[in-house]
């Protein structure tokens, strides 16, 4: 596992003095964790966010829950996935290459679209489209890196993923991506008062090892799975 403090200008507050990362190597590195209660069933409401530097410009998953992933594709537009169902994705591209991007997907229930699913990067809300259609089905099984651990492979880095079993407001990302300096998300502060949901919570700062602590309620931590 690779450690990376501060990367790519990633400064220092919200009470963190650093942050790692791990930066997965895109063709067989993720990692797998048990999902914890409110967001291992069902269709929702859940929120997931990270902060991710890509390599490249490929098909990625970020975090998987179920088949719900939170990734993007070669076109660089984030997406919530249903996997092999449909997808509401950003109208514009807003992944790039070796830059440090916040990303967050919320939804509410019952099958993705405009009034049930938004995405946020850097901290604001971004128009987004249907392609297909799908309910997110909502299981124990979870991912960070892959969708299943057969595909989607994220190639760079990876940090501070998070998982809440309730929709976060537009008021409380803005929050948590505290103009792009470190916020630790159990932290409530102004608008953010939703940490009691907060089921998952990697930091993904250990800097060796194969266990990501989950400082979330669940505390199911995540075990990486092959090269990174």
């Amino acid at each position: 596992m690779s450690l990376i403090k501060q990367p790519f200008g990633f400064g220092a507050g919200g009470g963190l003095a650093t942050q790692g990362g791990v930066d997965f190597d895109g063709s067989s590195g993720y990692a797998t964790f048990t999902a914890g209660t409110g967001v291992e069933t069902g269709s929702g409401p859940f929120t997931m966010a990270g902060w991710i530097i890509s390599d490249d410009i490929s098909s990625s998953s970020i975090v998987e829950i179920g088949n719900v992933c939170m990734d993007f594709q070669a076109e660089a537009k984030l997406q919530l996935h249903i996997n092999g169902a449909g997808n509401h994705r950003s109208d514009s591209a807003n992944i790039v290459i070796d830059t440090l991007t916040h990303c967050v997907i919320t939804h509410a229930t019952a099958a993705m679209g405009a009034a049930n699913t938004k995405i946020y990067v850097n901290g604001s809300v971004v128009a987004a489209t249907m392609g297909g259609t799908g309910t997110p089905a909502l299981t124990s099984d979870g991912n960070i890196g892959s969708m299943g651990g057969g595909g989607y492979f994220m190639n760079g880095v990876i940090a501070q993923v998070g998982v809440w079993s309730s929709v976060l407001s537009a008021a409380e990302i803005a929050v948590l991506y505290n103009s792009g300096k470190l916020y630790d998300y159990r932290d409530e502060n102004g608008a953010y008062t939703s940490s009691a949901d907060l089921v998952h919570y990697f930091m993904m700062n250990e800097g060796t090892g194969a266990n990501l602590e989950d400082l979330g309620t669940a505390g199911n931590d995540a075990t990486l799975q092959g090269t990174y």
